[in-house]
């Protein structure tokens, strides 16, 4: 069965973001490391650390996907989990956090973030933003297999993520590229340009940051 992201335009999502990532990762540091990948979907870009030889543990709102991520990857550990109704404290320690895509489809994204913090000493965050230079952090409704499982997500403007990021603990490194861009019917951007116009969208392209998050 073909699932919502297995089409071309989230494949190109996953290479760009991935190839972008790691290109500021030191990728055979990562071998051994424990892994939680949180909106897994699929699977697809948690394998990716599979490949570079981590422990990645999966979870994800939908239990269709962790069925078909467990078909897929056969042995990956993967849970069904609500993240604005959890537990982090069941599921930790880990080296890292792998939060690609999800942050804003959360309507209390705080509230994920601390546990984040709670859980490892590094976070790989990627999330669709509002450009704006002030703290805010609205929220907005969604509907659809890709999108919020409470039907109310948010964008987050870049502020508003450095200074509950920082309050966490992390130092936050912006690594927002043009090489993380992709093209086709639902583009994103990272490497846009401010305007502080409160918009998430320009030009019909999805504005979004790529952080790496790390606490001592």
């Amino acid at each position: 069965m073909e699932y919502i992201f297995d089409q071309p335009i989230y494949r190109s999502a996953r290479e760009s973001r991935l190839r972008n990532l790691f290109h500021h990762l030191d990728v055979p540091s990562l071998a051994g490391k424990r892994v939680l990948e949180l909106g897994c979907g699929t699977g697809e870009l948690g394998h990716a650390f599979v490949e570079a030889g981590c422990d990645v543990v999966s979870v994800d709102a939908r239990s269709e996907y962790v069925d078909e991520l467990r078909r897929r990857f056969p042995g990956r550990l993967s849970y069904v989990i609500d993240l604005e109704r959890w537990d982090p404290t069941l599921a930790g320690p880990f080296d890292a956090v792998l939060c690609f895509g999800l942050l804003y489809h959360l309507a209390a994204p705080a509230e994920l973030l601390d546990a984040c913090a709670r859980l490892a000493p590094w976070l790989y965050l990627e999330t669709a933003v509002s450009d704006s230079d002030e703290p805010i952090c609205r929220t907005v409704p969604e509907q659809g297999p890709d999108q919020a499982w409470s039907g109310e997500g948010c964008r987050p403007s870049p502020a508003w993520l450095n200074q509950t990021l920082s309050a966490l603990g992390f130092h936050v490194r912006d690594i927002s590229t043009a090489e993380a861009n992709w093209d086709g019917p639902a583009p994103c951007v990272f490497d846009w340009v401010p305007l502080n116009d409160g918009q998430w969208k320009r030009d019909g392209a999805m504005l979004r940051k790529m952080l790496t998050c790390s606490r001592r």
